[in-house]
């Protein structure tokens, strides 16, 4: 979440805005960084069951941050409700490589 935060200002001060970023560039920019943790937390969280009985008591917090549109332009305040809210929940998205260096000895 504080990545998204720094990334923005960073956006903010030079002119560009998240929002405006597009699909087309593969280069590591602060624009594609942005973007693609971005996705990964919006994935993150679309990975949140409603089902779990952790979860259920968050649901409008998931289901609001599970949109893309959520990610597009958060405010800071946001981004620190957000990892308030969310973070620590299960999600059926696992990191490879986490699972990798746990396994690792």
């Amino acid at each position: 979440m504080e990545l998204l935060g720094e990334l923005d200002k960073r956006l903010a001060v030079d002119g560009r805005h998240a929002g405006d970023m597009g699909d087309g560039n593969v280069a590591l920019t602060d624009e594609r960084i942005r973007q693609d943790t971005a996705a990964m937390l919006c994935a993150l969280v679309a990975g949140m069951s409603l089902d779990n009985f952790v979860v259920r008591a968050r649901r409008r917090w998931v289901e609001a941050w599970a949109q893309p549109e959520a990610w597009r332009c958060p405010t800071i305040d946001q981004l620190g409700e957000v990892a308030e809210q969310l973070s620590g929940l299960p999600s059926a998205v696992r990191d490879d490589d986490e699972e990798k260096r746990r396994t690792v000895v």
